[in-house]
């Protein structure tokens, strides 16, 4: 889930702010914020633990080399309790996505700790556990119309799934925190291409849902629901040939730690306010659960369940 564009996010955070009353007056400002290791990670089952690691830096800064920006020289470990279980190795075959990888593979309600270190910045660490999975008690498609877009453009053809969605809850884990994505497949000559659904709530009753504004689903917090989560939701998609129809539709569950969710609900929050009033709202914090540092260290698992479009 995590891309490029949450690297930025975070490190705009960290902008130095200042208020003049005149042009003339000149502007005092403060001693810039101390650079700190920003790390981001998501971990599941049957995937093994990667890291996305960095350093903050404020405006005033001059600009940092990727060597300095995405440091290759840190000692990046994970552990459990007192143990250290696995020691991390830079990756740089992909110059777009630098990152620290292992092969460690976490279990499910097992606490982790990440721990990196990098000379010359103050070390980090985090603790986080994967959270059992639930799975869809139903998924169905309620209603279902098309039309055309009198504007035109490049994807004039418009089809709307009315969804319904029953996810089983664990009564016995007060930390029922969701991601939730739908999507559908369009068949494109010989193979099916997935593509992401545009999502409005129908049911005022629901449970308050964040639009996750990284394009891809809804972060739910059904914690103080003592009962099966229930979701209506309207899903579009827009296409460009009405000759390339949508074959499938299809949900992925995650059940995510409350950390995983509060940074995700936070940013998306950020992202809210800088675009309505860009020059207005000073930046919200971002939440983070990297002691000395920012970012995230959370867990997840999923559940995916398909049905046929027709």
């Amino acid at each position: 889930m995590y891309k490029g564009s949450i690297f930025t996010l975070i490190m705009g955070t960290f902008y130095l702010l200042f208020t003049a009353s005149t042009c003339e007056v000149p502007v005092e400002l403060e001693d810039p914020p101390e650079s700190k290791l920003i790390l981001i990670s998501e971990f599941t089952v049957g995937m093994p633990v990667e890291v996305r690691l960095s350093r903050s830096r404020s405006i005033l800064d001059d600009p940092l080399s990727p060597e300095s920006l995405y440091p290759s020289n840190a000692i990046v470990q994970i552990w459990k309790e007192s143990e250290s279980i696995c020691t991390l190795e830079f990756d740089d075959s992909d110059p777009e996505a630098l990152k620290y990888v292992s092969n460690f593979y976490p279990e499910i309600g097992v606490s982790y700790t990440i721990k990196a270190e990098v000379p010359g910045l103050e070390p980090i660490s985090a603790t986080n556990y994967i959270p059992a999975p639930s799975y869809t008690a139903l998924f169905r498609i309620d209603n279902t119309y098309s039309h055309i877009d009198k504007l035109g453009g490049e994807n004039p053809f418009i089809y709307i799934y009315d969804l319904f969605l029953e996810i089983e809850q664990s009564l016995d884990d007060e930390d029922n925190y969701y991601y939730i994505k739908f999507e559908y497949g369009v068949q494109v000559a010989q193979s099916i291409r997935v593509k992401t659904f545009e999502l409005e709530n129908r049911d005022n009753n629901n449970p308050t849902y964040i639009e996750n504004h990284f394009g891809e689903g809804i972060l739910v917090d059904a914690t103080n629901l003592r009962d099966n989560l229930i979701l209506r939701l309207r899903a579009t998609a827009r296409l460009p040939d009405e000759n390339q129809p949508i074959k499938e539709l299809y949900v992925e569950v995650r059940n995510i730690s409350k950390d995983y969710y509060d940074f995700y609900s936070s940013a998306s929050n950020q992202l809210q306010q800088s675009d309505h009033h860009p020059f207005i709202n000073s930046p919200s914090p971002i939440h983070t659960n990297v002691e000395n540092g920012y970012g995230y260290f959370a867990g997840y698992s999923a559940a995916k369940d398909t049905i046929p479009a027709n």
